[in-house]
């Protein structure tokens, strides 16, 4: 089940990190607009290398959306606050009777 309307109001930019291997693999995807709400509140939370890290911003959005850690995020686009910032943690909420979410935590 994706997020009503009422829980998208804003937008992000992404740029997915891509899973690079050996031969020029990685680097990141296209940017693409996704429906999200976003909160601009720091938080503390593990990083991927297992250590403390600020996170400045959340990007909350559908389940299905791939976006890994690591990836590029573009919030408040358009507005004097405009930023990009890296993924650096997820947190998912999965329900059988209500919308499952995933959480960006951004840089």
């Amino acid at each position: 089940m994706t997020l009503p309307d009422r829980f998208t109001r804003h937008s992000a930019v992404v740029r997915a990190k891509r899973r690079g291997g050996g031969m020029g693999g990685g680097g990141y995807a296209d940017p693409r607009t996704v429906r999200a709400w976003v909160v601009d509140e720091q938080q503390t939370v593990i990083g991927a290398d297992a250590v403390e890290v600020i996170s400045s911003t959340q990007v909350s959005l559908d389940i299905d959306e791939d976006i890994p850690q690591g990836s590029l995020v573009t919030v408040w686009s358009g507005a004097p606050n405009e930023r990009e910032a890296v993924v650096l943690a997820i947190s998912v909420f999965r329900h059988e009777r209500l919308p499952s979410f995933q959480t960006l935590h951004l840089k």
